[in-house]
């Protein structure tokens, strides 16, 4: 079975008297791109600098290697 989780908040534990409630969006990064944009900057990545690149976010992105998907960080 599979399951997706929808973040609605999550408690943050730091130590002692370091605890607090964090919303969705102050614990989730915001995806930069549009699907659109997303598309053209791995068309063109592909493309221009011979990568097999499958995805971008806030984070890095990804990329296929010997049949593998590597996730390179910014």
């Amino acid at each position: 079975m599979f399951f997706r989780l929808e973040i609605v908040r999550a408690r943050f534990i730091g130590g002692f008297g370091r605890y607090f409630w964090l919303t969705r969006d102050e614990l989730c990064l915001k995806h930069p791109f549009s699907p659109q944009e997303e598309s053209d900057i791995i068309q063109h990545l592909s493309e221009a600098h011979k990568l097999h690149m499958t995805g971008i976010d806030s984070e890095g992105f990804d990329v296929l290697q010997k049949s593998k998907n590597e996730a390179l960080p910014f």
